[in-house]
């Protein structure tokens, strides 16, 4: 279990670091290189495959930290009862296209295996780009379902509590006792 909760935590932040360093790395061997020996000609490519798996993964990490990019100016009029609701409502289309993205990236790396297609400078089978994708596409649906399982936990709570205490007989002390059971 503890395992689960460091990846739930950790995941996107780790590999992302890991694939910014590899770049880092790979592109000041190339600079030695090129002013001492000769240049290396796979270099630029696979600093390229991971600057795109980086931004596969760079999507679930916005929408775990909810820094995912939304127009708050529409939003903005509304009270904060219905911004909430309407977060939800962006969630569930966000996982919708993704999932999407997701169910059409798996076709094309499905194409790709077929194919037998490699990269120029590397021979690396191109089916693996296809497969970060999917991968990236997957983790995006499955943060934007955590996120709205986690609204709606926030959003039926707030509900059930002023309910509570409007409709119901007004103690406190039940009401809290209730939160504590749960």
């Amino acid at each position: 279990m503890k395992v689960l909760k460091w990846l739930d935590k950790y995941l996107e932040e780790s590999v992302l670091v890991i694939l910014l360093v590899a770049m880092y790395i790979i592109l000041q061997l190339q600079i030695v290189m090129r002013s001492t020996v000769g240049s290396l000609t796979w270099v630029e490519e696979l600093s390229r495959y991971l600057f795109v798996a980086s931004g596969f993964l760079g999507i679930s990490y916005t929408v775990k930290k909810k820094i995912i990019l939304k127009v708050d100016i529409i939003t903005d009029f509304f009270p904060e009862s219905v911004k909430k609701v309407l977060n939800i409502l962006l969630m569930v289309v966000s996982g919708l296209f993704f999932g999407y993205l997701f169910y059409s990236s798996f076709g094309l790396a499905k194409k790709m295996i077929r194919f037998k297609q490699t990269s120029a400078a590397m021979g690396m089978p191109m089916w693996i780009l296809y497969v970060i994708a999917c991968i990236g596409f997957g983790l995006v649906v499955f943060r934007c379902i955590q996120d709205v399982i986690g609204q709606v936990r926030v959003l039926s709570t707030v509900v059930d509590n002023e309910e509570a205490t409007v409709g119901g007989t007004g103690d406190l002390d039940n009401l809290r006792l209730s939160a504590v059971e749960e």
